[in-house]
């Protein structure tokens, strides 16, 4: 069985800590100022800072996006959005932005030369769709819920696999290579740090997970094709894992009720409400087995 192959310069991302901190700062306050309707243009700002400091197994990016053609699309997806009470933006409207900020995102060397869009092979795109973003969504939220937010390092991963997986840069495939552990103890790394320079460390915080993820970012030259074909019934798997453990912990506050009224209404009845608190503690166990489960499964297989 052929492995993935990827190149072996490494992947960086070179923007400081200072230029990202006000870059986000004075973008997200225009755009509140202007009341959204300066949000485009200053998202383009930022993806042109972003992508000019990232480098794909040693490849700069570009983005040839402009602020005029990303405003007129936003405000139609907006009004789509209200008109179908909010339909559009669960479904279209995320998928949306990330299609059009992948048709525009190019490797640097491919837009001096010229030679944008010339051929299919030089077209950038992103391929997921809008109802599988959103069970992807879901699920991630559900391990993150049912693991009591042990989890939330595997489900973010899992997330960004999804993400990158679907991203083509002229015509090359993307892929991430991180797993739920690595950002486990990276997190808690960054937190110690904050924690001991009594919060400035904080600062930091974003653009160092910004460079740890662009380095898992490689191009993916030889796709495993068995991996591909199996991955939607591991999906599944994981996804009915996270179901049971769902469907089993929305009977824990059931138990619990059953128990507190048992012993607030049936003084007599104390073995009842021992069993009823015991029930609720069951729950609580399955519920957290069906998480644990779920996340293990999601950070050993690809994504959807």
């Amino acid at each position: 069985m052929s492995k993935i192959k990827f190149e072996t310069t490494e992947s960086r991302f070179t923007g400081g800590m200072f230029a990202h901190f006000f870059l986000k700062l004075f973008s997200n306050l225009f755009s509140a100022l202007t009341l959204g309707i300066a949000h485009p243009f200053m998202v383009c700002w930022r993806k042109k800072w972003e992508l000019s400091h990232t480098y794909i197994n040693g490849k700069q990016l570009a983005f040839d996006g402009n602020g005029f053609q990303f405003w007129g699309r936003y405000m139609l997806w907006y009004f789509l959005s209200i008109i179908t009470l909010g339909i559009y933006f669960l479904f279209f409207m995320n998928v949306g932005v990330a299609k059009w900020e992948a048709k525009h995102t190019h490797f640097a060397e491919v837009i001096e030369s010229g030679k944008v869009n010339e051929s299919a092979d030089n077209t950038s795109y992103f391929d997921g769709k809008g109802y599988q973003r959103l069970g992807v969504k879901l699920l991630t939220l559900l391990v993150t819920i049912e693991t009591l937010f042990i989890g939330i390092f595997w489900a973010e991963t899992y997330l960004t696999k999804w993400q990158f997986k679907h991203q083509v840069i002229d015509g090359q495939r993307l892929h991430y290579d991180a797993n739920g552990r690595q950002l486990f103890l990276r997190t808690w790394l960054w937190i110690f740090l904050t924690f001991v320079t009594l919060g400035i460390y904080g600062f930091w915080y974003s653009i160092q997970k910004k460079k740890w993820e662009i380095s898992h970012t490689h191009i993916e030259t030889e796709p495993e094709k068995e991996i591909e074909q199996t991955q939607g019934s591991f999906s599944l798997v994981a996804f009915l894992l996270v179901t049971f453990g769902s469907v089993s912990g929305f009977g824990l506050p059931f138990g619990i009720i059953l128990g507190i009224i048992a012993l607030v209404k049936h003084h007599s009845k104390r073995p009842f409400a021992i069993a009823s608190v015991a029930v609720g503690a069951l729950w609580i166990e399955i519920f957290v087995l069906g998480g644990l489960l779920a996340f293990l499964m999601l950070n050993s297989v690809p994504t959807v």
